[in-house]
C-alpha cells in the first residue's frame, strides 16, 4: 500500500470515527430514556435524585459545564423514597433538539439507582431553554403553554421547605 492511499484510509476512518451516531435516522436527545427512567413502572429503581444548584447571580469567566456543577454547586439536594415522586411531571410536554452552543448551566438534576450507578442527567441554564441530557447538549422547548423546566425544578423545591 503506499504512502497516499495510506492517508486517505487513515483519514477516512478518523472521519467515519468522528461520525455522529444516528438511531432509527434521526439523532436522538436522550431526553426519551430520561422520561422512562420517571415513568411508573420505573421509578421504582430510583434510588434518590440529587438537585445541584448554582444561583444565577454567581458569575463565572467560563460557562459552568455539568462537570463542574457535580464538583461545586453551591447547594446540592438529594431527594429519597416517597419525594422522589416530586418529579414525575418534571419532563412533561417537553422536547429536546440537538444543539452545538455552549450555555452557562445553573440547575443540574441525577437519577441513581442501586449501588449509586448513575441511570441518567439532566443540566440546565438560568433560562431553561439550553442544557443537557446524559451528557448531550440540547435545547429544550415546552410544548404549548406549559411552564419550562426552571420554575417546574423550583417549585419541586420549594415543596420540601
Amino acid at each position: 500500500m503506499t504512502k497516499i492511499s495510506c492517508v486517505c484510509m487513515c483519514a477516512l476512518l478518523t472521519s467515519l470515527a468522528a461520525a455522529p451516531v444516528r438511531a432509527q435516522g434521526k439523532i436522538g436527545t436522550g431526553l426519551e430514556n430520561l422520561e422512562a427512567v420517571f415513568d411508573r413502572g420505573e421509578i421504582a429503581k430510583i434510588a434518590k435524585v440529587v438537585v445541584f444548584r448554582i444561583p444565577d447571580e454567581v458569575m463565572f469567566s467560563v460557562a459552568a459545564t455539568p462537570s463542574y456543577m457535580r464538583l461545586n454547586s453551591d447547594y446540592t439536594v438529594v431527594f429519597k423514597l416517597g419525594k422522589i415522586r416530586l418529579f414525575e411531571a418534571l419532563l412533561s410536554g417537553v422536547t429536546a433538539g440537538e444543539e452545538k452552543e455552549e450555555s452557562d448551566m445553573r440547575w443540574g438534576v441525577l437519577i441513581i439507582g442501586e449501588h449509586d450507578k448513575e441511570l441518567g442527567s439532566l443540566f440546565v441554564d438560568a433560562t431553561g431553554r439550553f442544557g443537557y441530557v446524559n451528557d448531550r447538549r440540547v435545547s429544550f422547548q415546552p410544548s404549548g403553554p406549559t411552564e419550562g423546566l426552571v420554575p417546574r425544578l423550583r417549585k419541586i423545591l420549594a415543596g420540601v421547605r
